[in-house]
Protein backbone atom coordinates (compact mmCIF):
# COMPACT_ATOMS: atom_id res chain seq x y z
CA UNK A 1 0.00 0.00 0.00
CA UNK A 2 1.74 3.02 -1.03
CA UNK A 3 2.28 6.41 1.48
CA UNK A 4 -0.36 8.68 0.79
CA UNK A 5 1.21 12.15 0.54
CA UNK A 6 -1.72 14.01 0.35
CA UNK A 7 -3.62 12.64 3.17
CA UNK A 8 -0.30 13.69 5.31
CA UNK A 9 0.03 16.91 4.43
CA UNK A 10 -3.66 17.71 5.23
CA UNK A 11 -3.11 15.86 8.76
CA UNK A 12 -0.06 18.16 9.65
CA UNK A 13 -2.20 21.09 8.57
CA UNK A 14 -4.96 19.75 10.94
CA UNK A 15 -2.52 19.11 13.40
CA UNK A 16 -1.35 22.64 13.48
CA UNK A 17 -4.91 24.04 14.05
CA UNK A 18 -5.29 21.59 17.07
CA UNK A 19 -1.44 23.02 18.17
CA UNK A 20 -2.95 26.39 18.08
CA UNK A 21 -5.55 25.91 19.92
CA UNK A 22 -4.05 23.63 22.58
CA UNK A 23 -2.42 27.15 23.72
CA UNK A 24 -5.45 29.21 24.56
CA UNK A 25 -5.49 26.69 27.88
CA UNK A 26 -2.35 27.94 29.17
CA UNK A 27 -2.86 31.76 28.59
CA UNK A 28 -5.91 31.90 30.60
CA UNK A 29 -4.29 29.51 33.26
CA UNK A 30 -1.13 31.95 32.89
CA UNK A 31 -3.35 34.86 32.95
CA UNK A 32 -5.22 33.97 36.28
CA UNK A 33 -1.67 33.12 38.27
CA UNK A 34 -0.05 36.14 37.02
CA UNK A 35 -3.59 37.92 38.43
CA UNK A 36 -3.67 36.27 41.78
CA UNK A 37 0.26 36.73 42.00
CA UNK A 38 -0.77 40.46 41.81
CA UNK A 39 -3.55 40.42 44.53
CA UNK A 40 -1.27 39.16 47.06
CA UNK A 41 1.52 41.80 46.44
CA UNK A 42 -0.54 44.39 46.38
CA UNK A 43 -2.39 43.64 49.91
CA UNK A 44 0.16 41.79 51.65
CA UNK A 45 2.16 44.38 53.84
CA UNK A 46 5.93 42.98 53.42
CA UNK A 47 7.90 42.61 56.81
CA UNK A 48 11.07 41.27 57.73
CA UNK A 49 9.45 38.26 59.30
CA UNK A 50 9.70 34.54 58.63
CA UNK A 51 6.27 34.54 56.96
CA UNK A 52 7.07 37.47 54.58
CA UNK A 53 10.66 35.97 53.57
CA UNK A 54 8.93 32.59 52.96
CA UNK A 55 6.55 34.55 50.84
CA UNK A 56 8.91 37.14 49.24
CA UNK A 57 11.22 33.20 47.79
CA UNK A 58 7.93 31.64 47.07
CA UNK A 59 6.58 34.32 44.96
CA UNK A 60 9.32 35.21 42.97
CA UNK A 61 9.39 31.31 42.30
CA UNK A 62 6.35 31.43 40.69
CA UNK A 63 6.97 34.68 39.12
CA UNK A 64 10.18 32.94 37.34
CA UNK A 65 8.09 29.61 36.70
CA UNK A 66 5.30 31.86 35.37
CA UNK A 67 8.01 33.91 33.27
CA UNK A 68 9.31 30.28 31.92
CA UNK A 69 5.56 29.09 30.60
CA UNK A 70 5.37 32.12 29.18
CA UNK A 71 8.75 31.78 27.26
CA UNK A 72 7.72 28.51 26.24
CA UNK A 73 4.37 29.88 24.80
CA UNK A 74 5.63 31.95 22.82
CA UNK A 75 7.95 29.47 21.09
CA UNK A 76 4.68 27.64 20.42
CA UNK A 77 2.81 29.87 18.94
CA UNK A 78 5.33 32.47 17.03
CA UNK A 79 8.29 31.59 14.53
CA UNK A 80 6.38 28.80 12.46
CA UNK A 81 6.27 28.74 8.60
CA UNK A 82 4.26 26.36 7.18
CA UNK A 83 4.91 25.12 3.52
CA UNK A 84 1.67 25.16 1.56
CA UNK A 85 1.64 24.02 -2.11
CA UNK A 86 1.30 26.11 -4.53
CA UNK A 87 -2.09 28.02 -5.72
CA UNK A 88 -4.49 25.92 -8.10
CA UNK A 89 -3.48 28.24 -10.53
CA UNK A 90 0.34 28.12 -10.52
CA UNK A 91 -0.25 24.19 -10.54
CA UNK A 92 -2.72 24.35 -13.29
CA UNK A 93 -0.58 26.55 -15.67
CA UNK A 94 2.16 24.09 -15.05
CA UNK A 95 0.42 20.94 -15.73
CA UNK A 96 -0.92 22.92 -18.87
CA UNK A 97 2.88 24.05 -19.41
CA UNK A 98 3.65 20.19 -19.28
CA UNK A 99 1.44 19.13 -21.30
CA UNK A 100 2.26 21.19 -24.10
CA UNK A 101 5.94 20.37 -23.48
CA UNK A 102 5.06 16.83 -24.09
CA UNK A 103 3.04 16.92 -27.05
CA UNK A 104 6.12 18.79 -28.45
CA UNK A 105 9.08 17.30 -27.68
CA UNK A 106 8.26 14.54 -25.11
CA UNK A 107 6.03 11.13 -25.27
CA UNK A 108 2.79 12.64 -24.95
CA UNK A 109 -0.09 13.63 -22.54
CA UNK A 110 0.70 10.57 -20.39
CA UNK A 111 4.15 11.42 -19.74
CA UNK A 112 2.98 14.81 -18.90
CA UNK A 113 0.27 13.72 -16.69
CA UNK A 114 2.61 11.60 -15.10
CA UNK A 115 5.15 13.57 -14.54
CA UNK A 116 2.73 16.30 -12.75
CA UNK A 117 1.63 13.82 -10.14
CA UNK A 118 5.05 12.71 -9.52
CA UNK A 119 5.80 16.61 -8.47
CA UNK A 120 2.08 17.26 -7.04
CA UNK A 121 3.68 13.83 -5.14
CA UNK A 122 7.65 15.51 -4.24
CA UNK A 123 5.48 18.77 -3.22
CA UNK A 124 3.14 16.83 -1.18
CA UNK A 125 6.21 14.99 0.85
CA UNK A 126 8.33 18.12 1.17
CA UNK A 127 5.76 20.27 2.67
CA UNK A 128 4.18 17.44 5.10
CA UNK A 129 7.72 16.70 5.93
CA UNK A 130 8.47 20.18 7.11
CA UNK A 131 5.04 20.88 8.73
CA UNK A 132 5.64 17.71 10.56
CA UNK A 133 8.64 18.70 11.65
CA UNK A 134 7.53 22.08 12.99
CA UNK A 135 4.44 20.45 14.86
CA UNK A 136 6.99 18.20 16.87
CA UNK A 137 8.90 20.97 17.76
CA UNK A 138 5.73 23.21 18.88
CA UNK A 139 4.16 19.97 20.30
CA UNK A 140 7.52 19.68 22.64
CA UNK A 141 7.26 23.38 23.74
CA UNK A 142 3.71 23.17 24.25
CA UNK A 143 4.24 19.83 26.72
CA UNK A 144 7.09 22.12 28.31
CA UNK A 145 4.87 24.56 28.65
CA UNK A 146 2.12 22.30 30.72
CA UNK A 147 4.60 21.16 32.76
CA UNK A 148 5.84 24.67 33.95
CA UNK A 149 2.30 25.81 34.25
CA UNK A 150 1.73 22.85 36.70
CA UNK A 151 4.82 24.13 38.49
CA UNK A 152 3.58 27.84 39.02
CA UNK A 153 0.15 26.83 39.79
CA UNK A 154 1.34 24.96 42.87
CA UNK A 155 4.12 27.75 43.62
CA UNK A 156 1.33 29.98 43.75
CA UNK A 157 -1.19 27.89 46.11
CA UNK A 158 1.88 27.75 47.84
CA UNK A 159 2.70 31.30 48.30
CA UNK A 160 -0.84 31.73 49.08
CA UNK A 161 -0.21 30.74 52.13
CA UNK A 162 1.77 32.76 53.94
CA UNK A 163 -0.43 35.66 52.01
CA UNK A 164 -2.96 33.90 54.25
CA UNK A 165 -1.42 33.96 57.51
CA UNK A 166 -0.43 37.37 57.22
CA UNK A 167 -3.47 38.97 56.20
CA UNK A 168 -5.39 36.58 59.49
CA UNK A 169 -2.94 38.32 61.59
CA UNK A 170 -3.20 41.76 60.36
CA UNK A 171 -6.46 41.68 60.98
CA UNK A 172 -6.14 39.96 64.73
CA UNK A 173 -3.47 42.53 65.15
CA UNK A 174 -6.10 45.68 63.61
CA UNK A 175 -8.70 44.27 65.86
CA UNK A 176 -7.06 44.13 69.10
CA UNK A 177 -5.60 47.46 68.45
CA UNK A 178 -8.88 49.48 68.24
CA UNK A 179 -10.56 47.97 71.45
CA UNK A 180 -12.45 51.27 72.92
CA UNK A 181 -13.06 50.61 76.63
CA UNK A 182 -16.29 51.86 77.07
CA UNK A 183 -16.17 52.43 80.69
CA UNK A 184 -13.52 55.15 79.94
CA UNK A 185 -14.76 58.57 80.14
CA UNK A 186 -13.82 60.74 77.28
CA UNK A 187 -13.34 64.70 77.74
CA UNK A 188 -13.12 67.27 75.38
CA UNK A 189 -10.12 69.49 75.14
CA UNK A 190 -12.10 72.53 76.84
CA UNK A 191 -13.30 70.31 79.80
CA UNK A 192 -10.28 69.33 81.29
Amino acid sequence: MPFDYNDNYHRELDRRNELKAAVSTPVVVLALLGSLLGYMFQNYQLALDLAGVIFGILALWSIGAIGITAFFLARAIHGHTYKRLEGAIILREYHQALREWHEKHGQGVPAADKEFDDYLERSYAISGDHNARLNDKRSADIFRAHRMMIYAAVLTGVTFLPFAYAILYQNQNLASETKVDVNQTIYNQGDT
